[in-house]
């Protein structure tokens, strides 16, 4: 996101900086509440405003040029947020294949029962370390206006995904669900690696390294997010019967729709930025 003159960004921060006071005060309570389970938040968002410090300090330290169009703080953001999804894809894809050596069978993991009411080994804390993230990158970017507009998509986005895992965290239901949603972080690195590499000037257009990275962007496209996020929603309207909670089962279905119709609007976004690049080649050749 990069840093721009908001028309009205006291009424956002305003906003989403009160809704985070309110999940603070909550996972705060649980914690002093003994529910030490809940620790990988507090490690999770402390360990990446770290991380977001220091290469903020290296930043400035190397004297790293960015381009025109790039803020100190956009290409920190963006550099942790890279971290974060080479991390939880890594993570994620441990607890995949550690489950599926357990049982043998991929029909079993996506059993209703596996899904909704057991927790994968590692599964838990995976989740929980990844809603710190959130909850750092939600401060980060109210802090320092990486947001444009009154209700900013991303605010949103954020906000949702925060709620969502936090009550699956605290009610100790639908952790393994959600934590096949992050596998669409395999793809995310490429997002995160294309801006970093546009801000840094170090991406050449037609170079081997630019056409492997077009080729790998849209197979993880496909595969981790919109394969893995078909078969969790085909999942959940075929559970849809066996879920306890009506009202569960409405919060799940409507937030896989929103991650569905959100990744066609990206996919879209990639075949644009594709075919600007190929015609800005053609151009230049």
């Amino acid at each position: 996101m990069a840093e721009r003159e908001n028309k009205v960004p006291d009424f956002a921060a305003w906003l989403f900086g009160s809704m985070m006071l309110v999940w603070l005060l909550v996972v705060a309570s649980e914690l002093l509440n003994g529910r030490s389970r809940l620790l990988p938040i507090i490690a999770g968002f402390v360990f990446f405003q770290s991380f977001n410090g220091a290469l903020g300090s290296s930043l400035s330290r190397h004297k790293i040029r960015l381009t025109p169009a790039s803020s100190p703080h956009d290409f920190t953001n963006i550099g942790v947020s890279l971290l974060h999804s080479l991390l939880v894809s890594l993570s994620v894809g441990a607890c995949v294949l550690v489950e599926l050596y357990r049982t043998g069978s991929v029909a079993k993991m996506l059993e209703f029962e596996s899904l909704y009411s057991r927790s994968w080994p590692g599964a838990y804390s995976v989740l929980a370390f990844s809603c710190g993230y959130f909850a750092y990158d939600q401060v980060d970017m109210i802090r320092r206006h990486l947001y444009q507009g009154w209700f900013p998509p991303l605010l949103v986005h954020h906000w949702l995904l925060l709620n969502c895992f936090t009550l699956a965290l605290l009610r100790n239901v639908s952790i393994n669900y959600l934590v096949l949603t992050l596998l669409c972080e395999m793809h995310s690195v490429f997002l995160h690696w294309r801006r970093i590499s546009r801000m840094t000037g170090i991406r050449k257009l037609g170079s081997v390294a630019v056409i492997t990275e077009w080729i790998l962007n849209w197979i993880t496209y496909f595969t981790s997010r919109l394969l893995v996020h078909g078969v969790i929603s085909v999942k959940l309207y075929m559970d849809a019967t066996k879920f306890p909670s009506k009202i569960e089962l409405l919060l799940a279905s409507s937030g896989m729709l929103g991650l569905d119709v959100l990744n066609i609007v990206l996919g879209l976004d990639l075949c644009r930025a594709c075919m600007k690049e190929m015609r800005t080649k053609k151009a230049r050749a």
